[in-house]
């Protein structure tokens, strides 16, 4: 089905790039699965909290992905330890918070303070990295620096979408908390 110019040339007035000029042209002919597209790839709300809901394996999972959900009854420390992670999302940081075992003492806590630490007042440790929104697409600093593979590091990572929601993160698949 050819698209009516007026729909192009609305697309082209509101300064969208090529691609995002097809959709909206796509999304104006009320084409459904295209609709659910553009929704998802330009309205996606990320700033809230989220947990690690899987971790990405080398393995097959029973259910045919490479994630591996977190089990809290598993006896692998490492997973266990996804369990005391969180991710805070606002417009401009990204913030990941570890929480900290009830067998560390105030004092370590104090101590950790004065060195450098960032610990919030409910005995989390936090790291804080920017973010930055292009295109309807969102980029975390990842702090990468230097050469990989002969080329100079990008450290601007993209947050990706899951077709589930889930927001992936390098090993990570993240899953609304709040």
């Amino acid at each position: 089905m050819p698209l009516p110019r007026r729909v192009l040339a609305d697309a082209n007035r509101n300064g969208a790039q090529p691609v995002d000029r097809a959709l909206y042209a796509l999304r104006r002919a009320d084409t459904p699965i295209i609709d659910q597209l553009f929704f998802r790839r330009q309205i996606m709300d990320i700033n809230g909290k989220w947990r690690i809901d899987a971790v990405m394996s080398f393995e097959t999972q029973p259910d045919g992905s490479n994630w591996k959900k977190i089990d809290p009854n598993t006896d692998d420390e490492d997973m266990l330890e996804c369990l005391n992670m969180f991710f805070v999302f606002d417009e401009n940081e990204m913030r990941t918070l570890i929480r900290i075992s009830p067998d560390v003492s105030d004092e370590e806590i104090e101590q950790a303070k004065k060195e450098g630490a960032l610990i919030t007042d409910d005995r989390c440790m936090y790291q804080v990295q920017e973010l930055k929104r292009e295109n309807g697409k969102v980029y975390y600093n990842s702090g990468i620096t230097g050469e990989i593979l002969g080329e100079e590091a990008d450290p601007w990572l993209e947050l990706t979408v899951d077709e589930d929601g889930s927001i992936i993160l390098m090993t990570f698949k993240l899953r609304r908390i709040d």
